[in-house]
């Protein structure tokens, strides 16, 4: 198991490293390394440096909520991706049209 091998401090030292993706599923694979992800504050972390980026000005009232982070991030992340892959098709008919 990756706890007894590492330390939490230093896994949450880890932790801005991983992608979305990544930290949900290290948090989903113990209860140990989801207090670690949990009491680290990076869900609420990731979602203040998001809303610096869209609105231009940092909001701590939203920010105190680790699951409501969590899930704004989730959204957010599904929204990218679905344009993503909007823009690829757009392309991909653009070439097939041609």
């Amino acid at each position: 198991m990756l706890s007894s091998i590492i330390p939490p401090p230093a896994i949450s030292l880890l932790l801005p490293y991983l992608d979305l993706a990544s930290l949900l599923h290290l948090e989903a694979t113990c209860r140990l390394l989801q207090e670690v992800v949990s009491d680290s504050g990076e869900y609420p972390r990731r979602f203040r440096r998001l809303k610096v980026q869209e609105d231009g000005e940092e909001s701590n009232e939203e920010t105190r909520n680790s699951a409501c982070c969590k899930q704004q991030l989730i959204i957010h992340s599904h929204k990218l991706s679905r344009q993503k892959d909007f823009l690829s098709d757009h392309r991909i008919t653009q070439n097939i049209s041609f």
